[in-house]
């Protein structure tokens, strides 16, 4: 895509973003290991603070994570009923960083 400059007659080119490249195998072995944990380690889940917004409930929480750290986060839950907790149907929610 060709922009003007601020400057008479001159012309700069936009630069491309840079593609992605796939890692290879030797090297997402090594970013995977920061990744491991320990799958019987409890959750040890939180609920710090509930909000009730338009449509669905935000809760802050906070959960251990990889290296046994505290890991902060917002889980939402949409309410699809007076009594949405109480509910045994799947309905989608979503986990953020805090």
């Amino acid at each position: 895509m060709e922009l003007a400059s601020s400057q008479a007659g001159a012309q700069t080119r936009e630069e491309a973003p840079p593609i992605v490249q796939p890692v290879v195998e030797e090297g997402y072995r090594a970013l995977a290991q920061f990744l491991e944990y320990d799958k019987g380690l409890p959750l040890d889940a939180r609920i710090v603070a509930r909000e009730e917004v338009e449509g669905y409930t935000r809760e802050r929480i906070v959960f251990t994570g990889v290296g046994r750290e505290r890991v902060p986060a917002y889980l939402g839950m949409p309410r699809t009923g007076r009594h949405h907790t109480s509910q045994k149907t799947s309905v989608p929610a979503y986990v953020t960083p805090s």
